[in-house]
């Protein structure tokens, strides 16, 4: 049965009771909030329609124990507020101007609940938002985040990717357990970056917060996704090869010039299926883009992620390719300044991507 709302002395609704119940339990509606259903009488204040009803969040109170002490920082907007000027909705801060985009994330399903996401419901709540990634307000933050956390974030990549490097160094398996770590230890990374965006409190710890209940979910999906970008050159790979065996014949210029001559067709085709081949990579690459944290974030299995990576990102590939190669730069940029300047780029790449995935599936993301 659907319920309606009063929110700022307006009625909200209808609102159906899966999503009334994440309101209620996340805190978006109050013990006093006014709340109506069909067959009740009149309006009336959620206490009196659920006397076990407490108080989850609000403005404020003195003494209150969820107040802050200093000025705050909006999860969603990220601007600062004096501490009477904002919210707390279960462990995120948010000001009484985001606070209606806030709670209709809440009533699309988009909220995280604990549980895992429907993929469909996801989907759709997504791109019917209308959300878009801004690659200026993607790197823009990243650059704040990196100049009020330099060393945390510096620090916690580095220990990821020194990892995964030691992974690859183990004598006869360390191409076989980076396969099998990689996924997780991206993903931490992933997540601690993305505590950082959403304006929670991210330590090292969080960067390897893969290696816990989402570890075969995050390894399946790293290696299901690689290997079916690695597949995309499978054709080309015969092509080569083919080519390659040709010139065992070939003993001077006078061979090599009729080789061309007689396998130009055979060439000509190998050139198209390396344009074919690298487009399709490219494509996948930055629609899965979003799989890792996905499975991560919303508690999906590697298929699912991967599926609702690709559906959301597809709806606007080439703003998320133009992220990526923005960010690609940025990265390259630190590498070419004798590799001392990746310690701040890559961090920087990170929370950008963290920042448009959040921008389009979080529910402390810009709308």
């Amino acid at each position: 049965m659907s319920w309606y709302y009063a929110h700022e002395n307006k009625p909200v609704g209808p609102v159906e009771d899966e999503a009334f119940e994440r309101l209620v339990s996340a805190g978006a509606i109050q013990p006093e909030t006014l709340v109506w259903q069909e067959g009740m009488p009149n309006w009336q204040p959620l206490s009196a329609v659920r006397p076990t009803a407490t108080r989850k969040i609000g403005l404020r109170q003195p003494g209150e124990s969820l107040a802050p002490t200093g000025p705050v920082t909006c999860s969603q907007c990220g601007k600062t507020f004096p501490p009477d000027e904002v919210i707390r909705i279960e462990n995120h801060w948010v000001c009484a101007g985001c606070k209606p985009i806030f709670v209709q994330r809440f009533k699309e399903g988009v909220g995280v609940s604990g549980a895992p996401a429907d993929p469909q419901a996801l989907v759709q709540a997504v791109l019917a938002s209308g959300r878009r990634i801004e690659i200026g307000r993607c790197i823009s933050r990243a650059w704040e985040l990196l100049k009020s956390n330099f060393w945390p974030m510096v620090g916690t990549t580095l220990l990821v990717y020194l990892a995964m490097m030691a992974c690859g160094v183990v004598p006869f398996l360390g191409g076989i357990i980076q396969l099998i770590l990689q996924g997780p230890l991206m993903a931490g990374l992933y997540w601690y970056h993305l505590k950082l965006v959403r304006g929670e409190e991210a330590t090292v710890k969080d960067g390897f917060a893969g290696f816990g209940p989402r570890f075969v979910p995050t390894m399946l999906t790293q290696i299901v996704s690689g290997i079916l970008v690695g597949v995309c050159l499978i054709p080309l790979i015969v092509v080569v090869v083919i080519l390659v065996l040709g010139l065992g014949g070939v003993h001077s210029g006078a061979d090599f010039r009729q080789m061309l001559t007689t396998r130009m067709p055979m060439v000509i085709g190998a050139a198209a299926l390396l344009v074919v081949s690298m487009a399709a990579m490219m494509y996948l690459t930055v629609c899965w883009m979003f799989a890792l944290i996905l499975a991560m974030d919303r508690g999906l299995n590697f298929w699912p992620a991967m599926t609702v990576s690709r559906k959301v990102v597809s709806r606007q590939w080439w703003r998320m390719f133009g992220l990526v190669m923005v960010a690609g730069l940025v990265g390259a940029s630190g590498v070419i300044l004798c590799g001392i300047g990746a310690l701040a780029t890559f961090p920087m790449v990170f929370s950008a991507v963290m920042v448009a995935y959040d921008d389009l599936f979080g529910e402390a993301g810009g709308a």
